[in-house]
């Protein structure tokens, strides 16, 4: 036992080396855990919404109905530029390009109108451009442009890009982030009037939620800022902004005066909050005059869209459909509020001694203890984790990852756990060879669970049992008394065959009698529909019968073939012998009509009899009435079924004429009415030629009756 345990110790150490490499490593379906973790802290503890200079302009449903589909005519934008303006905005920052020139501007609209005639097309040339009379309006106002990165340099839009003056303090951060060929910016002419420009570039994660946006990104050898960035440079007095980088990456991202911590890559976590609609006002209320100053004067305000055709949502950890002008929002609300979520550098350290306390407790504790108390030691260990990582994430704004020292936790524990289930194993296999020679391999097994069960001793139970029998037994061993060892084989591939349906069907082998099986259901386990059970392992022997016979043709010259009998009801059960050597078996009237029901499969042509109550309690099966017979040694007859089939058999048109037919029969045979019988008699032979010998019993006994008549209603017993 001793070594038992310190083998169990070998192995959770070695599994706990393996799970520390791997974390070291971190590859990507390590990584992508760990993210699904902080999602899982982002949902439980979103941020609380406070009472930030920050406003959402939406270009909502109402908007759109109000002014037209989308793209708007720039003139519409220049007013809302400039109502946002006069309102006292500090920062308007817009989540769209505008890449390409207005087709609402009036020269546009000369060339594309149909009809109209030459002095309307010199007046429309007349009218201002509406791409002009934006960038008017952008030119007066502290607008933020948006613009994005691109991969290909073919992709980008020509001509030299701005990118915002930049202190570096520190090493070149240029190394540490992501790159892009170009950028897809804003016409020249609105682009040159915008007092900032930021990228409105969102990187998903692996599960493509939205978890970090790079504050800064590197573009042809130039740094550009995110629009909340260049938002807050632009209303804290357009001075340049920082990026501090250390030899591991970029630290941090200095801006009008804050500070904001970021990844080595320059991103920042977002803290999320729920989806902020108080955020919102509609562009159409802007446009008409009917906002609220006070939600404008002063703040930092984004124009963007949340109308569901314009399809700029994105996943995050608190929703699955955020606008991506919201994401700007409350990142831009992160920053203004301090509420920045911090991943330390000393995080992965902390991470492995973590894991290391916890693997090297549960394989120190867990081989000694009770497996009760050892259930105790990892949910524990996984709480604490849990919990650990709950607080400092709601009281430090930490992300500390417990997700992969919570798989490493459960799986060493799976692992010392299986050991100990395995050591236990062996121990019983170790009873089972002791006793598998003199006991059945059911029983055998209960003696290795509970040994206290080697007793004498039995109980009543209802039970369901079968004799199978192979039929003309005796002229298949004429044909081998020359050859002992072949008959020997043959018989055991029979019995082989057999004995696995009967326990494939949760049956008992009770024991072998030369051809002769005998098996129970009900016990020593309960069996649900144990009855059911008994005739879908019968039919299934017969399938079985017709596979080993395929197998058998180039070695015998006959086929086997085989009797079934299975009845129904209360037997006594339980180990029965002496104190030196017992056996566990059945007993009663049941096993007794069992086996005389597998000797009377001969005289009726049917493979399988079933007893009344076994068919009562296995409805829905092809059952056929063939008899009421009387028993030696029972003073009552029992009424005798045949099973023809599963339940696919029960319901086709011929087995339901079948059994009507011969329901009429026995019903003609027991009213006296010989002709009706006969004729329906006729009816089923030719449903069935097979049963024959079934048929011709009956139709003796019709004769019989006919010529020397007996009372109507007097039962025919056989």
């Amino acid at each position: 036992m001793r070594g038992a345990r310190w083998q169990a110790r070998g192995a959770g150490l070695a599994a706990f080396a393996v799970f520390l490499a791997l974390r070291i490593a971190d590859p990507g379906p390590i990584a992508e855990t760990r993210l699904r973790g902080f999602e899982v802290l982002q949902q439980a503890f979103p941020r609380a919404s406070a009472d930030l200079p920050v406003t959402i302009v939406d270009i909502d449903e109402a908007s759109l109905a109000a002014f037209g589909q989308w793209p708007w005519p720039r003139t519409v934008l220049a007013d809302l530029v400039r109502r946002l303006s006069g309102l006292g905005a500090a920062a308007i920052g817009f989540d769209v390009i505008f890449a390409e020139a207005d087709r609402m501007s009036p020269a546009r609209l000369s060339e594309s109108l149909t009809g109209l005639g030459e002095a309307g097309r010199a007046d429309l040339r007349l009218m201002p451009d509406n791409d002009a009379v934006f960038a008017e309006a952008v030119r007066g106002a502290p607008v933020v442009l948006g613009q994005s990165v691109v991969s290909e340099a073919a992709d980008a839009s020509p001509g030299p890009f701005r990118a915002p003056p930049v202190a570096k303090i520190g090493a070149d951060p240029l190394p540490h982030l992501r790159h892009a060929a170009g950028v897809l910016r804003n016409l020249e002419p609105i682009d040159t009037a915008a007092a900032g420009h930021g990228l409105l570039t969102i990187e998903p994660e692996f599960d493509g939620r939205v978890q970090r946006v790079p504050l800064v990104m590197g573009v042809a050898g130039k740094l550009l800022p995110t629009l909340s960035i260049e938002m807050l440079r632009i209303a804290t007095g357009g001075n340049a902004y920082a990026v501090r980088t250390d030899r591991a990456g970029i630290t941090a991202v200095q801006v009008g005066g804050s500070i904001v911590p970021t990844d080595p890559r320059g991103r920042v976590w977002v803290r999320f909050a729920e989806p902020e609609r108080h955020l919102y006002v509609s562009a159409k209320d802007v446009l008409d005059g009917r906002v609220d100053p006070a939600r404008i004067r002063g703040k930092l305000v984004f124009v963007g869209t949340s109308a569901t055709g314009l399809k700029d949502v994105k996943a995050t950890p608190v929703s699955n459909a955020m606008p991506g002008v919201e994401i700007h929002a409350q990142l831009l609300e992160t920053l203004l509020g301090r509420t920045f979520i911090h991943r330390p550098n000393w995080a992965i350290g902390a991470e492995l001694v973590t894991l290391a306390i916890a693997g090297l407790a549960l394989i120190v504790v867990v081989p000694w203890v009770p497996a009760s108390v050892s259930l105790a030691a990892p949910v524990l260990l996984i709480g604490l984790l849990g919990g650990g990582s709950s607080y400092f994430f709601v009281r430090q704004s930490l992300l500390l990852d417990v997700s992969f020292p919570m798989v490493a936790t459960a799986a060493i524990y799976t692992l010392l756990v299986y050991l100990s289930h395995s050591r236990e194993q062996a121990d019983r296999r170790r009873i089972r060879n002791a006793f598998s020679r003199y006991l059945s391999p059911t029983l055998v097994a209960q003696l290795a669970a509970d040994p206290s069960r080697l007793q004498l001793g039995g109980a009543m139970r209802p039970m369901t049992v079968m004799f199978c029998d192979i039929r003309g037994f005796t002229g298949i061993s004429e044909r081998y008394k020359s050859d002992p060892p072949a008959l020997t084989h043959l018989i055991n591939r029979f019995l082989t065959a057999m004995t696995g349906v009967i326990l494939d069907h949760q049956g008992t082998i009770d024991k072998y009698m030369g051809d002769c099986v005998m098996a129970f259901w009900n016990a020593p386990l309960d069996v649900p529909a144990h009855a059911s059970r008994a005739c879908e392992a019968a039919l299934a022997m017969m399938r079985e019968l017709e596979h080993l016979n395929e197998t058998l043709a180039g070695e015998i010259d006959a086929k086997l073939r085989i009797g079934i009998g299975i009845n129904t009801g209360d037997c006594f059960v339980g180990n029965m012998g002496a104190d030196q050597r017992f056996d566990y078996s059945v007993l009663g009237d049941t096993v007794n009509l069992a086996s005389r029901l597998e000797s009377q499969c001969r005289d009726y042509g049917v493979s399988i009899i079933l007893g009344e109550e076994t068919v009562r309690q296995a409805p829905g099966l092809a059952a056929l009435e063939l008899d009421v017979v009387a028993v030696r040694g029972r003073s009552e007859p029992a009424r005798i079924y045949g099973l023809l089939g599963g339940g696919d058999v029960a319901v086709s048109a011929d087995f339901v004429r079948l059994r009507r037919g011969n329901a009429d029969m026995h019903s003609a045979l027991r009213g006296g009415a010989w002709a009706e019988a006969a004729a329906n008699l006729d009816v089923c032979r030719e449903l069935r030629p097979d049963l024959e010998p079934y048929f011709a019993i009956h139709r003796q006994r019709i004769a019989a009756a006919a010529a020397a008549p007996v009372a109507a209603g007097q039962i025919m017993l056989k």
